[in-house]
């Protein structure tokens, strides 16, 4: 991730997609510190966008240690499509894509991890 020497926060970037968070943190001052993205196409969007690709693909499967905890703020876009009229609707038991679980992952990394805000 990105290092400057002058950043005022740091965070980490969950379901990050082509990085519309990090954009805007980034613009008040923060510094990108870990990221994750799963889809091949966000993700080579993201390596385009910020020079680096996400630290981390499926966020299901990196084990709680491996989060860094030395930040201040928590971000994460997970998918939407289980609980848009877009989508399936199927909320919470959307057991197909497990989409509908994905907020979990925040959950587990915030417990872990205790962010400063």
């Amino acid at each position: 991730a990105s290092q400057p020497n002058n950043a005022s926060f740091r965070f980490c970037e969950l379901f990050a997609g082509i990085g519309g968070f990090r954009v805007g943190l980034e613009s008040l001052g923060g510094q990108c510190i870990f990221s994750s993205e799963m889809d091949p196409y966000a993700s080579s969007t993201y390596q385009l966008n910020f020079g680096e690709a996400p630290t981390v693909g499926d966020i299901t499967t990196v084990p709680t240690s491996d989060f860094p905890t030395n930040y201040d703020l928590l971000v994460g876009g997970f998918p939407c499509q289980s609980f848009s009229m877009a989508g399936c609707q199927k909320g919470l038991e959307d057991y197909i894509t497990a989409n509908g679980r994905l907020y979990l992952e925040v959950c587990r990394v915030l417990c872990a991890t205790r962010p400063k805000a």
